[in-house]
């Protein structure tokens, strides 16, 4: 217990047990309360989260085409952790998998009803499904991707190149590396906060998900807090015991399994779907994504007051991430090992992006067709059963829904239990008193790391459970996004660190 940060470890847990007792006890008060900061962050700083995304896609990009970008993160003769197919899997599955499951196919029917009015689009018309495509095209793959991409390489290349600790604060230390003590610990608790809050969050929606699947397998009269109560339990052991396990046999082994059942959606969808009409609306979708990209990043109804839309879509999911990317961060960069920044940038943001192009195209593509030839029974659903519903019933329009069904509950339960193994994993390397030390990596066992995975896995399932079924799921969302707040202004670090890298001689990274 030595080794233990009790500072960054007691701090954001009694923050989150007060959220989930408060929750439980006034749950309107806090709900309301939750929507009322939420709001305020959003109406202050929602621009500013936009032009962060765009800087952070920008700076990938001049990133990728620098000369320091053929170095390699911990120098000529360091080893890669793992292989390139595997690096892509994890890195695929520990970022925004869970959501393009659970927003893949409902989210394009929300921007059908209502688009953003700046491109003054008719609802429910041929160009506003093009529109709507465009948008998932945008909060799905390069920028969600660069929010992540970029701080997981300035972590790497101050964590294995500069020799930093394993810390949130050396992400910013290539600017001012005499970051005291306090500040480190302050540092890692807010964004600890914030992760944890996501992960609760994103747990919720996964749970939410996988009930939708097994109350059609279940008896009408079952409990919805009796079916959420287990299938936290069961969520929790499997990435507990797959954290434990250590990067090569848990991690790296899940990932693979997922990636491979994402494809395998993907064909079966595709086969059922793709046709001239869907090929054309696709492509239309894919020009005009890339025509009014910068359009689309900050939207002219950002400023001087963002728009009812902007606070619950765009700006929305940039603050989400921002505070989801500094913890992911460290794992990403700790497993980047043995690759050159160009490298990365390959496979943690392009090949990412492109699958994310790939599925939207395909699930939102086909949601898009499915409404058409439906009428507006998915509109309606949408609005009596939940988003949660929309996957389900476009798997029982294609052959074989008895088979694909089954198997994506199992998706996406693999899928969660894939981001929370790495996000517990980097969690519990936080939470300890060590620098560039073997016992810091995302492969130990060792007593203190696997009583941190325990504690901070059961708080997370708690947490889930408890808002879930006491103010739903929007008030454990709400929660979840405060922490943009706080990742924002890391995230302006990230984006000068890597600028000064830049800028950097080459050789300074060997």
């Amino acid at each position: 217990m030595k080794n233990i940060r009790w500072s960054v470890l007691l701090v954001p847990m009694i923050l989150l047990l007060v959220a989930s007792a408060l929750s439980l006890i006034k749950p309107e008060y806090f709900l309301e309360s939750m929507t009322n900061l939420n709001q305020w962050l959003l109406n202050n700083f929602s621009l500013s989260f936009s032009i962060t995304a765009l800087c952070m896609f920008l700076i990938c990009t001049a990133l990728y085409i620098s000369p320091v970008s053929k170095n390699k993160i911990g120098g000529e003769n360091s080893e890669k952790l793992l292989s390139p197919l595997s690096y892509f899997a994890v890195v695929l599955c520990t970022t925004v998998a869970v959501g393009i499951l659970f927003w893949g196919c409902a989210e394009p029917l929300y921007h059908l009803q209502s688009p953003p009015s700046s491109f003054g689009i008719t609802p429910l018309s041929i160009q506003a499904e093009t529109l709507s495509l465009s948008i998932l095209y945008l909060h799905w793959t390069l920028t969600p991707y660069a929010i992540y991409t970029l701080p997981a390489i300035v972590f790497a290349y101050a964590y294995y190149n500069s020799g930093f600790s394993f810390s949130l604060s050396s992400l910013i230390k290539p600017i001012y590396s005499k970051i005291p003590q306090v500040g480190e610990s302050l540092i890692d608790s807010i964004c600890l906060f914030a992760l944890c809050a996501g992960m609760a969050a994103s747990l919720g929606s996964g749970l939410l998900s996988l009930k939708g699947g097994l109350e059609r397998f279940l008896p009408a009269a079952t409990p919805s807090y009796l079916i959420l109560g287990g299938l936290s339990f069961f969520i929790v052991s499997s990435f507990l015991v797959s954290s434990i396990s250590g990067l090569q046999k848990g991690i790296k082994k899940l990932s693979g399994i997922n990636t491979l059942l994402f494809f395998i959606f993907c064909f079966w969808i595709l086969v059922n779907y793709a046709n001239g009409e869907w090929l054309f609306k696709t492509w239309k979708s894919i020009s005009f994504y890339v025509s009014n990209f910068f359009n689309l990043s900050i939207l002219k109804e950002s400023w001087p007051q963002p728009s009812s839309w902007t606070k619950s879509w765009s700006s929305f999911y940039w603050a989400n991430w921002m505070a989801w990317a500094p913890i992911t961060a460290l794992f990403l960069g700790y497993i980047s090992r043995g690759y050159t920044l160009r490298e990365v940038l390959r496979y943690t943001w392009i090949y990412t992006s492109l699958f994310g192009f790939f599925w939207m195209s395909i699930f939102s593509g086909s949601t898009l067709s499915l409404f058409r030839n439906d009428g507006h029974l998915l509109i309606d659903q949408l609005k009596t059963k939940g988003p949660e519903s929309i996957a389900f019933s476009l798997f029982e329009s294609v052959p074989g829904a008895s088979f694909l069904i089954p198997l994506f509950i199992l998706t996406i339960f693999i899928s969660y239990v894939t981001a929370a193994d790495s996000n517990i994993t980097a969690i519990s390397n936080l939470c300890q008193n060590s620098s560039k030390k073997e016992d810091n990596n995302a492969t130990s066992s060792n007593t203190s790391t696997t009583f941190l995975k325990i504690v901070w896995g059961v708080l997370i399932g708690f947490i889930a459970f408890t808002m879930v079924n006491a103010s739903g799921i929007e008030g454990i969302k709400t929660l979840s996004n405060l922490g943009g707040l706080p990742a924002l202004a890391l995230m302006i670090g990230v984006c000068i660190s890597a600028i000064k890298l830049i800028f950097s001689k080459p050789e300074k990274l060997a």
